[in-house]
């Protein structure tokens, strides 16, 4: 089916493209901030495994190695870039936990919000 259709095959390129730019270590940090330790914990383990399994089954249908082998223009322009998404990730991170400490505060919705603008446009989409 992934040879034929090309609706299907399309599917399959965004779903693998989207699991490339996914960093579960990332994820992990993000998990880290759901105040019940064991449900993010619980959450991120589903996640993870979800992660791993669809990415086997993508593996599968497209006879590749590794994730977006077929998407070298991709896979190069985001190692360039994934350093500063990292980096906006980790400022994110902390700006949420300091707003959960400190409560809603005008000084931190900007930069709150710049790392929003930033992460989308190292991801090249928001959503």
């Amino acid at each position: 089916m992934f040879q034929r259709s090309r609706g299907f095959r399309l599917a399959v390129d965004e779903v693998e493209k989207s699991l490339y730019l996914a960093d579960m270590d990332v994820a992990e940090q993000y998990a880290g901030l759901v105040p019940d330790r064991t449900a993010g914990e619980r959450m991120f383990a589903l996640i993870s495994h979800e992660h791993k399994r669809t990415a086997r089954a993508i593996l599968e249908l497209t006879g590749e190695a590794s994730l977006c082998e077929r998407f070298d223009g991709l896979r190069r322009r985001f190692e360039r870039v994934r350093p500063m998404v990292n980096q906006a990730n980790r400022w994110q991170i902390d700006l949420l936990r300091q707003t959960r400490t400190k409560g809603r505060s005008e000084g931190l919705n900007r930069p709150l919000l710049m790392t929003m603008n930033c992460i989308a446009a190292g991801l090249g989409w928001t959503g």
